[in-house]
């Protein structure tokens, strides 16, 4: 008796014909259906494969199938068409947005913030009637909300009933960072579309999931140990395609643009709040206190929104971006504690509480440095020891969380002796590294207490001297540096992005 593999089976298109069986083999089947033995009848689903899919073509001319068997297959190769079209359109819009970012000079910016501050057309004004713990309320509401898009523009207004900064002196700070709150804008806009068929598959998941939660309420004697569980394992198989995630991936990128759009305006914020309040007599103490909960309100959104991406990064099991968010939240977490710094300065309460500030930079240093290893650990684990993936996760991770552990140890080791602290920005690294343009890396280092120094020429260590900050030995000869001397491996990265050749001097780096 004929089996159906022994069928013949036309393609519509192209009018070529082939058994069922050399069909099945050729359009792997295996994949989508569970099979009964080796060659028995397909008996039930399997969960779709990962991975981008070609639409299926005929073995013989390469026209696309579309024959209602292979129906499973065709439509997963067509949403993963639509998938790509959405990552092609996201991808697009975000590299747009961040080349207006790259347009937007720091340095010009801040100039802009100190010519605005000090306006005298500016005045003097008070804040409106909102009082700080209205403020407090407020920014603790807008924190616990519930969502899986960056935080709202009108967090970021200060003149709104969120802040109750003064209009007149908000309009101005606007009018100076009017660049980056549109971008800002614009990512948030990107990362709140969600494509049509991603819609399509949640209502599919849904109600499957719902149906299958309703026949346990039906029957509960025959109901499995953990409805809940079961159902949802259940409704993904039934969709019969994969969870649609191109959008996950660049919904992650918004996150990282957004918080790095909100890290800068901290920071020019707290040069307008530095810059109004010492060049203009009967500053509003109400104020100042406003414009330091708007800069605290952006810092506590940005470690908020970091978790966010984290949980979309696992849930999604992409283990690079998982990497780099982790990264993200690192340097978050030192802004924040440097703010706070700044505040214990500014209420006069630093002397008092110094050695404690110092107890806590201490737990930061083993926090950040147990984290990085367990980062790195988790990540070679998932993606093994291919040199590829060891050279990734080096230079976007190792080297630079490394780099956040080595500022965690200065800023405890300046609160123990009682010295000022002002770390480097990461756009004025880049600026002396530019200054410098260096062909090759490997002529930044540091002294034993983490004073950064230069070797100049070819970067080669051929005579000792003192750090001008310390004293301390540095330097070193016949090529060799110190021992108690290291690598400025922040500078080092930053000058092998900018086109550094690796250096002939500094272990082959």
């Amino acid at each position: 008796m004929e089996t159906l593999d022994d069928l013949l089976i036309t393609i519509p298109n192209c009018r070529h014909v082939f058994t069922v069986e050399t069909l099945d083999g050729h359009l792997s089947m295996d994949e989508y259906y569970l099979r009964k033995g080796i060659d028995g009848p397909w008996i039930a689903l399997q969960s779709p494969p990962f991975g981008f899919r070609r639409p299926p073509t005929c073995p013989t001319c390469r026209t696309t199938i579309t024959s209602p068997r292979y129906g499973r297959i065709f439509k997963r190769a067509d949403l993963d068409i639509l998938e790509n079209n959405v990552a092609s359109r996201m991808s697009q819009s975000l590299s747009n947005i961040q080349s207006r970012l790259q347009s937007l000079s720091k340095t010009t910016l801040e100039d802009n913030v100190r010519t605005t501050a000090t306006n005298p057309n500016l005045g003097v004004q008070k804040p409106t009637g909102k009082n700080v713990k209205q403020i407090q309320k407020s920014h603790a509401a807008l924190l616990r909300e519930m969502r899986v898009t960056p935080a709202p523009v009108k967090s970021l207004d200060p003149s709104g009933d969120l802040h109750g900064i003064p209009v007149p002196e908000a309009r101005a700070w606007r009018s100076v960072m009017h660049g980056l709150l549109t971008c800002y804008h614009d990512v948030v806009n990107i990362a709140s579309t969600r494509s049509a068929h991603t819609y399509a598959w949640e209502a599919s998941f849904s109600y499957l999931y719902q149906k299958e939660i309703d026949l346990a309420l039906q029957d509960p004697e025959r109901a499995p140990r953990n409805p809940h569980e079961y159902a949802m394992r259940l409704a993904r198989l039934n969709v019969g395609q994969p969870q649609p995630r191109a959008d996950m991936r660049f919904l992650v990128e918004a996150f990282w643009t957004t918080i790095t759009i909100r890290l800068t305006l901290a920071n020019l914020t707290r040069l307008w709040l530095s810059v109004v309040s010492s060049r203009r007599s009967s500053y509003p103490t109400a104020t100042r206190r406003m414009w330091e909960m708007y800069i605290s309100l952006l810092l506590r959104a940005c470690a908020k929104d970091g978790g966010i991406a984290l949980n979309i990064t696992l849930q999604s099991d992409s283990r690079r971006q998982a990497v780099k968010t982790t990264l993200l939240l690192m340097r978050i977490e030192i802004e924040q504690f440097q703010f706070n710094i700044e505040g214990a300065r500014e209420n006069g309460k630093f002397s008092a509480t110094r050695l404690d500030i110092a107890d806590r930079a201490a737990k930061k240093v083993n926090e950040a440095t147990i984290q990085r290893k367990e980062t790195i650990d988790s990540y070679r684990a998932q993606r093994s020891d291919d040199e590829v993936e060891v050279q990734w996760l080096t230079e976007n991770f190792s080297q630079p969380a490394q780099a956040i552990v080595d500022e965690w140890e200065k800023i405890e080791k300046s609160l123990r002796m009682a010295t000022f602290y002002e770390p480097v920005s990461l756009g004025e690294m880049e600026g002396i590294v530019k200054a410098f343009n260096f062909s090759h890396t490997g002529h930044f280092y540091k002294c034993p207490n983490g004073h950064t120094f230069v070797i100049a020429d070819c970067g080669g260590a051929t005579n000792q001297s003192s750090c001008p900050e310390c004293g301390a030995a540095i330097g070193g000869t016949g090529h060799s540096l110190l021992a108690t001397n290291s690598r400025a491996m922040e500078y080092e990265e930053i000058s092998r992005v900018q086109g550094a050749a690796h250096s002939p001097w500094s272990w082959g780096v």
